[in-house]
């Protein structure tokens, strides 16, 4: 992530799948580990993890906050089959991302 933002100077997110995700946003370096869960089927949930990350991006959450929402959405698509209808709803997405942010997930 680093190397991305010395070269582009913008923000920089590497999702690393059931490892979590990297991010560097030009002043902090931010490793986000992603919850321990079941999966059952992984497909859309790199979709998942970038539309959550951009949604809580626009909503103006903070860089960390917005990793945590893409790793919880990541994680939570892996829990059903599919792809359109794995993709988790902002609630469920919200609740796991408080949990890995306080480390109960």
């Amino acid at each position: 992530a680093r190397a991305l933002w010395a070269r582009c100077q913008t923000a920089a997110v590497v999702p690393r799948g059931a490892a979590g995700a990297d991010g560097f946003d030009g002043a902090d370096f931010h490793t986000i580990v992603a919850p321990r869960i079941t999966a059952v089927d992984t497909t859309g949930a790199g979709d998942a993890f970038t539309g959550a990350f951009a949604a809580a991006i626009d909503g103006r959450r903070p860089f960390d906050r917005a990793l945590v929402e893409g790793v919880a959405a990541g994680a939570l698509a892996c829990k059903q089959t599919g792809a359109q209808s794995s993709l988790p709803h902002a609630g469920p997405i919200c609740t796991l991302a408080d949990e890995i942010t306080t480390g109960n997930a």
